[in-house]
């Protein structure tokens, strides 16, 4: 009535409600072990690897509880419809885990909605409410234009590996496939002026090439291409280019052209 996997551990996690229990075991189905007793209906169990939390929803009391994923520290957090109702309310549950928000199913006695609340269980809303009839499985597919564009994240990085700089800021450009985008950023020197810089992304076939250019500073001239792969974040090839200038000296200085890893 419920399964999820752990990928990186291996491990799958089952509802069982001819037993009333919610158990864990190996991928190739050895080590067995009943974590979560005394459940009439779990189903629709959903993980929070990260966290340490297995999410479940209880359909003969209508609620959706959640757990360590030993199955300690039992949580009720939302109670979705009337308790034994002659058809389960909570059918499914579904993660968010980026906008720290949870989804499930209501599909009975006349209650059929899509609704979300915060993982705790808080702020509970309908979202769907119209032309449904009984929902059941639920998945989220986090939105493109909810998610940074997964450069930003090296931006950091390239600033510290880069003696006088604090830090790169980069705005965020179009990222449609086969599309440019153009616009203005800033390079913060750790002395304090900002530098401007000129950014530019093309995306073609998913992978995106970012290049940055600024104007003459302390540093000299800096120019910085980064590639990426858009929908993983994975770093294809990287250049730095510092020309001229009165560059730093020291351990993280960078002369001439560099290249850096993730």
């Amino acid at each position: 009535t419920g399964l999820a996997l752990d990928a990186e551990k291996g491990d799958i996690y089952w509802g069982d409600h001819e037993t009333d229990t919610i158990s864990r075991a190996n991928i190739d189905g050895s080590g067995i072990k009943v974590l979560v007793r005394g459940l009439p209906l779990p189903v629709g169990i959903a993980l929070d690897v990260a966290g340490g939390k297995m999410y479940w929803a209880e359909g003969h009391l209508d609620r959706i509880q959640r757990a360590d994923l030993d199955g300690s520290d039992v949580e009720n957090l939302v109670f979705t419809g009337t308790p034994n109702a002659s058809y389960s309310t909570v059918q499914d549950v579904a993660l968010d885990l980026e906008a720290g928000v949870m989804y499930w199913t209501d599909g009975g006695d006349g209650c059929h909605h899509i609704r979300r609340a915060r993982l705790d269980g808080t702020d509970i809303e309908t979202i769907v409410s119209t032309k449904l009839d009984h929902p059941l499985g639920l998945a989220i597919l986090p939105s493109k234009s909810k998610r940074p564009p997964p450069a930003d994240r090296h931006w950091d990085f390239v600033s510290r590996a880069l003696a006088g700089v604090e830090r790169i800021v980069v705005p965020p450009l179009a990222d449609t496939a086969d599309r440019e985008g153009t616009g203005g950023g800033k390079l913060v020197l750790s002395d304090g002026p900002e530098v401007a810089l000129e950014v530019r992304k093309k995306v073609k076939k998913g992978i995106a090439t970012w290049t940055l250019k600024s104007g003459p500073c302390a540093l000299g001239t800096l120019e910085v291409r980064l590639v990426v792969r858009e929908e993983t974040g994975e770093v294809l090839g990287s250049r730095i280019i510092l020309q001229e200038g009165d560059l730093p000296t020291g351990p993280k200085a960078q002369r001439d052209e560099a290249s850096f890893a993730r």
